[in-house]
Formats: C-alpha cells, structure tokens, sequence
C-alpha cells in the first residue's frame, strides 16, 4: 500500500524532546468463541492466498528501530531505551479504527484507561487512575498540556488530526529527571508529523451512532525547496453514551478546531518549526451538587464550553555530530466554564536543551526552562479558589550524563532535575540506569529513581463543597479546604525490564516495577462548628489537604508481537497491579479510594492481517478487570454519590471489549473503512463518579470512514 502520510520507519523529527545527534462470563465466552472464529478465517485466507508476497508495513526488527525521543531527550532505538516504552505509530492508529487520542491509549498495555462519559476520561500509569490523574505528564510536540489548576488533563481538548500524528510515545514509570516534576509515574509524548511529510491534500469523514459526524481537511504545499507549511481544519459531533438506565445520557458534545505547521530548514545546520491551534469545544454534563438545604442534591445539566489555542516555536541547530542545541518557545491560553469552575490561564514557557560528547564514552545532556502561568478563576456557590486570581513561575534545570562503559554492550544513565516552584520551593530528582546488552537478541535494563508531584493550585487555595449527610436533625456540610503548607509527594521508584527478539518474528518485553510513595495526598478532619445560611443553621465539617498516607505499588507488564506470515500479525498485552496505601494518621480519610481506582489485571490482543485486493481485517481485544466497591465513610474530592454504606454506583464490574475493522483501499487515493467497537454487549461502565459527573455506560458502536488524498 503506497500511502504518502504513513513512513516504514518514523522520521526522526527536531523537536526539543528528541535533538537530533546527525542532520462478564458470558461475555468472556462469546469474546473467545468470535476470537478463535476470527483467526481461523484469517489462517484460511492465508492458505488460500499463499501466492500473494505483499508485505506488512513494519518488520519486528522495524519495529525495534523505531527511534524514540522522550526516554532520554535525544533520537535513539526504542531497543535501546533504559525505560518500558511503547510507541502507537501511524499504522497502528490506522488500524486500530479508534478515532481519539484518549481511546488511542488503550493500545497500551499497562496503561490504565477508563472512559468516565462522552467527553472526559480517567487515564494514568500503574495506579492512581482519576478523571483529574496526577501523576501523568502529556506533551504535544513538546507543549504540556498538563494544566496546573487540579494536576490532570483536559482530554476533550486534545482532538488532535489524527492522520497528521507521526506517533505517541508512552513512558511507563519515572520520566522526572528529563521532564521535570509531575512525570512521576509515567510521560506521553505526542508527536506530530513534520511538514514536508504532509504534502498534498487529505479529506477525511466518519459517520455512526456515536461518531455522528467527522469531518476533517487538511492541505500542505512548499513555500521553497526547505521550507514546508500544513494547514488543517476539523469538526466532530459526538452523540450521547447510555445512561444507567439504558437511556440516552446528557453528555454529547461537539468539537471544531484548525491548525497550520511551517518547517524552514534555512540552513544546513539550522531548522526552524512554527506552529499552532485554535479550538473551540460545546459539551453537555450532569453534575450532582450539594445543597444546604433538603434534599441536600440537585442533579443540574450543564451546558460546558472549553476554547483556546497555542503558538509554538522551535530552533534547532547542528553544529556537528556531536553536538546539537534547541531553543523552544510556547504560548498557550484557555478559557473553560464547565460545572465544577469556570477558568481563564495564560501560560507562558521558554526552554533551551544542550547535548554533546565529552569524550568517546561521554555523552551529555543538560537544559534549562522558565514557565509562567497565570489564573482567573470564576466562583460558584460550591467551589471556590481564593484567591481568583495567581501567577506562579517554575524554573528548572536538567543534566544527564550516558556513560559507555563497555560500547554497544553496557551504558549507564545518571543524572537529575533541579526545580524551583512557588508551592514547595526546591526540589531535586535524581535518576540512574543501566542498559545491557549481551547479545544483540537480548536487552536487560534497570532504573532506580526520585520524582516529586508538587501541590496544585486547587489543594492550595480551593474551598469546595464536597458532601451534605443529615446529622442530629442538622446539614452536615463536609466542605474540602485548601493548604498552603502542603508538601510534594515523593516517589522512590525501582524498575527491571527484558526485551527479547526471536527469529525475526517473535519480540518479547517485560518490564517489573517496585514504587515507595510518601506524602501521599489526603484529607484530615478538622473540629466541625456552627454556621448559618440565611437564619437556617449547620453543621460546618471541614477536611483539609494533607500528606497523610503512604504506600506501595508493585507490578508487571508484559508485551509480545508474533508476525504469523507476511501478512499477518499478531500483538498481545498483560499488565498486573498491586497497590498498599497506609495512613499516617486516623484522621487521614481518602487516599484509601485510590487504591480501588485502578484495575488489578489487563488483558489485550491484537490482529491485523492483510488480505488481497487491497482489503485488511483488524481486530482487538481487550479484557479489564473489575473496580472494587469503594470502602464505606470514603469519598473523593467533589464526589457528592458517595455515601455511608455501599452503593452499587461504587462497583465497576469487569468488562470485555472486542473491536473490529475492515479496510479497503478503493484505488490509490480513496480508503474506504467499516467498523464497530464494544460489540459484546450493549453498553457497559468503565469508571465511577468522581467529581459528581453523571454515571454513563460506553454503547455498542458502528462507524464508516472514508479518507480521500490528492
């Protein structure tokens, strides 16, 4: 398949994170009977089309070749990573027929990814999982789109052209000394294609019960020999998912955005990249909020709104071999009003990153950053952050150091982070690792390191109703409080992994990690007291942010590939959990929930085979276990369904997810696909509420999609 937008092997892209060193049971049963069905006519079209020599689009030892950026902040083998790695290249996105970057991360094994309704997600990296996860940094080209109000991610607003994403690469575990404080147990890294790999135009359309209507366009020309621009526009209307009851929920949404990119090599040494996005997001909630008065919950609709847009810049220069800088600038403002708070931010960020050899065995890389943010946040009668308004600054400073101690076989990472920031002050991350390679088939890594998550500015300053009980004939007003004298949460994390490639067709990677948390965020009773609404009195029960819980995590997570013949292949995922969170005090309350966030066992498996006439079948499945109970008295910031005793809103039971696809390249420039996703049932829940969103189950889907390219 001749497709100008998908490369056999990544481009290896200028960008500051990568400077280049050259120019149910039931269910259970029907998931596995339609598997099986599903591999026996893949291996009898392979008997029968035994003839055909076309070949897939990357071989295992492709695959192995890919060159990462965000393990060390410079172009190197994704075999070569001292870090569990996964990247979702551009065939795997076209395969996989998912059409969101958020869905697009279930393709990644031990990767926690729950959909909570039709525009928000629960997403994060062994364990901690919450709408609000934050303990995962996401980047796009560079750009944090991790906002500093609640630690967490804005997923609606990451619609990105999916056709013009090079690939997504995803750390699990430790990324703080590169990447500063936050990437404590893992770092995406979403990376866009360069200019000049998007000539020419692509239209794109999808419609179905849930994709109602998408629709994208996008055109790239030539200003001059090196210098290359793409522009872009996008518009999605998404329909509701089901509500608990079977009926339609109040959460559908629509989305448009537009783009360009320019890339200007003006030099032999030197290239140029600026680039941008408008976007403008319409979403419907339903959010249960408390009330003094009886009956003490109101579920109120809400009509939600998120626009904003970025601008970004970057200089790269080569002088030599070995030696390389970039200098990168961004600019991003958003203005969001939806039915927790309504906030406007400006954020500004300029960094500067440095790699050279010292020596034939020395290889350093050292950078340092500024960034500014600055809030306007509107109140309502439920959450409050005070003051409204705050501007913070975060410099810091990096330094790695890659040792060849014996070339090609053993090299040893060390380095660390230095960071100043208004909330805690002066934090240090250090890091080590090691690579082996004793034979070219085999790879041993291992990784000891520190990494700190700093305070928000919601558990500095925010005052928020989380929970109204009746107590003694009085309104027992549980209200969450903010605190300045709140400290990072710290991170010891220890890490060992294998990879494995067999023959040129099997590939194997395991990767076990042991994670020491201290500081865990938490709430503390304080002493309930008296207060008045309107002549009608209360009882004020204030909980405040604290460090009061400890822990560990501990896991596995396992990858194979198996390339059966030219033509098809085959990938399977296994992720295992363990989490202990203990409280330093009885007062401390909530940090227990936590642990019942997060899956305990993840299952997956994929296939794509390739068929002749230009036709390709694709299929994935995926096995989640359930979400235990919460434990009773519990309850999560803003959660107001959480209640004494149990409630079966609180139990996510396990789920199995099977997607198909079947593709059909019509002629050279027109691609034709057909698809369904979740068909094993009709509808079923992935996560629970958390900040009083409305319980919404994921539907059985279908879609068609055609793409033109001229």
């Amino acid at each position: 398949m001749n497709n100008p937008d998908i490369q056999p092997k990544s481009y290896l892209s200028t960008k500051l994170g990568g400077i280049p060193k050259r120019p149910g049971a039931s269910s259970g049963h029907r998931s596995f009977r339609v598997t099986v069905l599903l591999g026996s006519l893949m291996l009898l079209a392979e008997i029968s089309f035994a003839g055909a020599k076309e070949l897939m689009d990357f071989s295992l030892e492709d695959l192995m070749s890919i060159e990462v950026t965000s393990a060390s902040r410079k172009e190197q083998k994704l075999s070569e990573a001292a870090a569990a790695v996964y990247v979702i290249s551009q065939e795997d996105i076209r395969h996989s027929g998912l059409s969101s970057i958020p869905e697009l991360l279930r393709l990644v094994p031990g990767l926690q990814v729950a959909r909570i309704d039709s525009n928000k997600w629960a997403i994060s990296s062994r364990g901690f999982n919450s709408r609000f996860a934050n303990k995962l940094l996401v980047l796009i080209d560079g750009r944090s789109v991790y906002t500093p109000l609640f630690s967490g991610v804005y997923w609606d607003v990451q619609d990105l052209l999916l056709e013009d994403v090079e690939r997504i690469e995803v750390i699990r575990g430790p990324g703080a000394t590169l990447w500063g404080a936050n990437a404590v147990n893992g770092v995406i890294n979403i990376i866009t294609k360069r200019a000049e790999l998007t000539q020419g135009g692509v239209v794109s359309t999808t419609v179905g019960n849930e994709q109602q209507a998408v629709g994208s366009v996008r055109y790239g020309g030539q200003i001059s020999p090196r210098a290359h621009y793409r522009v872009y526009s996008k518009h999605s209307t998404l329909s509701s998912l089901t509500g608990t009851l079977g009926d339609p929920a109040n959460d559908r949404w629509n989305t448009t955005r537009g783009g360009a990119r320019l890339d200007w090599g003006f030099s032999a040494q030197d290239n140029f990249s600026l680039q941008g996005d408008v976007y403008r997001n319409r979403f419907h909630e339903t959010r249960n909020i408390s009330m003094v008065t009886p009956p003490y919950r109101l579920s109120q609709n809400h009509i939600s709104s998120a626009e904003g847009g970025n601008i970004l810049g970057r200089w790269t220069r080569t002088s030599s071999p070995r030696s390389s800088f970039a200098l990168q600038f961004y600019y991003d403002r958003t203005h969001r009003d939806d039915a927790l708070i309504t906030e406007t931010r400006d954020t500004f960020d300029l960094d500067f990153q440095h790699r050279t050899d010292l020596t034939s065995r020395h290889e350093i890389v050292w950078g340092t950053g500024l960034r500014f943010t600055r809030d306007h946040l509107v109140n309502n009668p439920v959450n409050a952050v005070i003051p409204s308004k705050r501007g913070d600054g975060l410099w810091s400073l990096f330094l790695q150091d890659e040792i060849r101690v014996i070339p090609n076989r053993l090299h040893v990472i060390a380095g660390s982070k230095f960071e100043r920031n208004n909330y805690t002050g002066f934090e240090m991350q250090p890091n080590f690792r090691f690579i082996w390679t004793p034979h070219r088939k085999h790879t041993v890594w291992g990784a000891a390191s520190r990494a700190v998550r700093v305070p928000s500015r919601a558990s500095d300053d925010i005052q928020s109703i989380v929970e109204v009980r009746p107590i003694n004939g009085l309104p027992g007003v549980i209200t969450a409080y903010g605190n300045r004298d709140s400290l990072s949460e710290v991170l010891h994390a220890y890490e060992l992994g294998y990879r494995l490639e067999l023959q040129k067709r099997w590939s194997f990677d395991v990767s076990a990690f042991y994670n020491d948390y201290d500081r865990v965020v938490s709430f503390a009773y304080e002493f309930p007291h008296l207060e008045f609404n309107q002549g009608f009195p209360f009882l004020r029960i204030p909980v405040r942010f604290g460090n009061g819980f400890q822990g560990q995590t501990h896991g596995l997570e396992a990858l194979v590939n198996y390339t059966v013949t030219d033509r098809w292949k085959i990938s399977g995922g296994y992720s295992w959990l363990g989490m202990v969170l203990m409280s330093g005090s009885n007062q401390s309350i909530t940090a227990l929930e936590k642990a019942q966030d997060n899956p305990g066992h993840q299952f997956q498996i994929r296939s794509s085979y390739r068929l002749p006439s230009n036709l390709e079948i694709d299929g994935s499945f995926f096995r989640m276990n359930s979400l235990p109970e919460a434990p009773p008295n519990s309850f999560s910031l803003g959660n107001t369904a959480s209640a004494i005793g149990s409630s079966p809103a609180r139990l996510v039971p396990a789920y199995n997810r099977l997607d198909l696809r079947l593709g059909w390249r019509l002629r050279e420039n027109f691609e034709l696909s057909v698809g369904g996703q979740n068909l094993l049932d009709p509808h079923h829940r992935e996560f629970r509420s958390i900040f009083g969103e409305e319980i919404t189950e994921v539907k059985r889907s279908a879609y068609a999609k055609l793409v033109w390219r001229f």
